[in-house]
Order: structure tokens, then C-alpha cells, then sequence
């Protein structure tokens, strides 16, 4: 199973004003918890004692679209870490907000 790690989302640095972008991206995160589980599934098929952590960091714009993603922190298996950034980059849907730059930690 995928679990994210809590307390790990990056928001702005100055603390006088909360994003509202952890929640939003803990959401998606929810959201899709099946297809990242099918990511992780595909290496279980081989070797089902299989477990990892890969760190994603995502930058979302002002008007919701996403700046970048990419894995701050891999797993050893490329085609889970591709699966998982493709999960992230064709699904996660923010509305119009703060721009924020969030990190997310991944159990496998």
C-alpha cells in the first residue's frame, strides 16, 4: 500500500500566512492513492516484499497549473518513480491560489 508521510509538505516560508496548498496536495494525494498503489503493484508482481520511499516535490503556479515535478528523493526501480511523477502530473488538479512549491514523502 502508498501512505504519504505526514508532516512533510513544504508551504511558504513566511509563517504570518498559511497556503492552503498542504491540504490541497495531501487531497490528491487521497485521491489517487489507487494509482499509485497500481505503480507499486507492477514491481510486487517480481517481488512482493518490495518497500521504498521516494520524496516528490511539486511547484504549483497561482492559477493552479503545475510548474514542475519532479523526485527529490528516487527509488532504486525507475519505472515506479516515472509512474508515480506521471500520477502527479496528469491527475493533481489545484484551483487558482498561492503559489507554492510542496514536498511529499511516499511509502511503498
Amino acid at each position: 500500500s502508498v501512505r504519504p508521510c505526514r508532516g512533510d509538505a513544504a508551504g511558504p516560508h513566511d509563517d504570518r500566512e498559511r497556503s492552503e496548498r498542504p491540504r490541497q496536495f495531501d487531497a490528491q494525494l487521497g485521491e489517487h492513492h489507487g494509482a499509485f498503489s497500481v505503480c507499486g503493484n507492477r514491481v510486487r508482481k517480481f517481488d512482493p516484499e518490495f518497500r521504498g520511499v521516494m520524496q516528490v516535490e511539486v511547484g504549483v503556479n497561482a492559477d493552479g497549473s503545475l510548474d514542475f515535478v519532479y523526485a527529490s528523493q528516487g527509488l532504486a526501480d525507475r519505472g515506479i518513480e516515472d509512474c508515480v511523477l506521471d500520477v502527479v502530473r496528469e491527475r493533481f488538479l489545484f484551483p487558482a491560489g498561492q503559489k507554492a512549491t510542496l514536498r511529499k514523502m511516499i511509502r511503498f
